[in-house]
């Protein structure tokens, strides 16, 4: 495919990732990138990559790669600090972080080399660019080619009922940790990690009812967007600074609510859609950055594959290649918000055993497969839950078929209204109640996050009904205390 003239708008780690790759694939086509923020107004403090991701990108160019790494510090492994305990979970091998603006310095430097025209301040108008060959439009979750193209592209944008900010600290953290602490007027949790020598990157979340008590509602109308919200990085410090210790840093930041960007569509004539401005995935999942510049290596593959032999069929394979790993990655950042929007409800279990809940919470990473990596964390777990091992966790849990009170229960959002409806139906059903649905891995995982809410509100002992095939997602449900039993739809052998 003959490419002339490539417009980028967006100057992100996506676009810029983007115009690296297509200016080594087409050395004699005008690529221009168009970013309307500068150097000095770069938002945000640390990004994290996994091994896998670094070698999936070093692949499609190892330049970029060797910079981030030269550039960053290790994250060697997770920790949950619960006041005086805490637990820690191996498995991050390879992981590192990095500072945003030393990955946007890398990239830029990288694509300018190559002759990208990188036109920063300078905000690009869709009708003033249409006339390339192709544009790529990764402006990130606020798009506005997006939402200027919005039949044609079919977005939706679901915002989340938690609220975050990001912060810095002026301190390396050893690992990637995770502090949930009460202050006066209820929970706060911070997602962290290193991303420099005396830096950390600090995510905070709280919920609304506690962002209400607090004030921090009329200190985020009365802070100019341009600015930081300093009543609130003052009133995190005083709860957060002994626990991190260290000072929480601003950098623009304000208290927001995450934005889920779903979109039918991802090109439209010579438009294209990317990263953020196509898909998001809940800051907890660490996937944003990742798939931004994944989507731009499947994007530059679709082009030069020799099959498509015109730019739709191109960007049509693109979308084919991405959306189904796109898709993957948003239910399991779904499923990862509800866990953190709802997490002082599991503050009761055990260190190691909400270590384990917080693993599974999506259904990508089990006690079986944690085993693998970390033995001891699987052993601590079961020992401070009474479960003995992984092959006893079912033992004397088992419903026979029939036993129970079924309760069909369909439903996407376990804390949602449709949740909250079920649990005072379950209130009224004699014990134990059976969550009953569609067989497929995706619906069980569903029914065992409802479960956990059903079995924390309504006071009745929980089972799912579950496939014998998916025994190890329901051994997780009972670690993680989502459930208390288990029907199998077929004869399963007793643990």
């Amino acid at each position: 495919m003959k490419l002339d003239e490539v417009h980028v708008i967006g100057g992100g780690p996506a676009g810029l990732f983007a115009a690296i790759l297509l200016r080594r694939a087409w050395p004699g086509a005008r690529v221009r990138v168009f970013e309307r923020s500068v150097p000095d107004d770069t938002f945000g403090f640390g990004v994290a990559f996994t091994r896998r991701t670094l070698d999936l990108l070093s692949a499609a160019d190892e330049a970029v790669v060797g910079r981030l790494r030269a550039a960053s510090v290790p994250i060697p492994h997770q920790e949950f600090r619960l006041g005086e305990r805490s637990v820690t979970a191996n498995g991050n091998d390879g992981a590192i972080g990095v500072a945003r603006s030393a990955l946007l310095t890398a990239l830029t430097d990288i694509a300018r080399g190559l002759g990208v025209g990188v036109e920063l301040g300078r905000e690009a108008d869709l009708d003033e660019v249409r006339g390339a060959d192709l544009v790529i439009a990764a402006d990130g979750v606020g798009s506005r080619v997006r939402d200027g193209m919005a039949a044609e592209f079919g977005a939706r944008v679901t915002p989340g009922r938690g609220l975050f900010m990001w912060l810095g600290l002026d301190q390396r953290l050893p690992a990637s940790l995770f502090a949930p602490a009460r202050g006066a007027d209820g929970l706060f949790n911070v997602h962290c990690y290193p991303y420099a020598a005396d830096r950390s990157t600090i995510g905070v979340e709280t919920d609304p009812d506690t962002w209400r008590r607090a004030g921090m509602d009329r200190w985020t109308e009365g802070t100019p967007p341009d600015r930081s919200d300093e009543r609130s990085i003052a009133y995190l410090q005083e709860l957060f600074g002994p626990i991190l210790g260290g000072t929480l840093l601003g950098n623009r930041s304000r208290w927001m609510h995450f934005r889920t960007v779903t979109t039918a569509r991802w090109s439209a004539g010579n438009v294209v859609l990317l990263g953020d401005a196509a898909h998001t995935a809940h800051y907890s999942v660490g996937s944003g950055t990742k798939m931004a510049m994944e989507d731009a290596v499947a994007l530059v593959e679709a082009l030069r594959d020799p099959a498509h032999a015109t730019l739709p069929q191109a960007l049509a394979g693109y979308e084919r290649a991405r959306r189904p790993r796109a898709a993957r990655i948003q239910d399991l950042a779904d499923r990862s918000r509800w866990w953190w929007e709802t997490l002082g409800v599991r503050l009761d279990l055990p260190p190691a055993a909400l270590m384990l809940a917080y693993l599974s919470r999506g259904g990508a990473v089990g006690a079986a497969k944690a085993a693998e990596f970390d033995p001891g964390l699987v052993a601590e777990a079961l020992a401070e839950t009474g479960l003995g091992s992984l092959d006893t966790v079912l033992r004397g849990r088992e419903l026979p078929p029939g036993a129970g009170t079924d309760l069909p229960a369909d439903v996407r959002d376990p804390w949602g209204d449709e949740a909250a409806a079920l649990v005072k139906t379950a209130q009224r059903s004699p014990g134990p109640v059976v969550l009953t649905g569609p067989p497929q891995r995706d619906r069980l995982l569903d029914r065992l996050a409802l479960a956990e809410h059903v079995r924390r509100h309504a006071g009745v002992a929980v089972a799912v009904e579950a496939d014998p095939a998916l025994a190890a997602d329901v051994v997780d449900g009972v670690i993680a205390g989502r459930i208390d039993l288990v029907r199998f739809t077929a004869p399963h052998p007793a643990s």
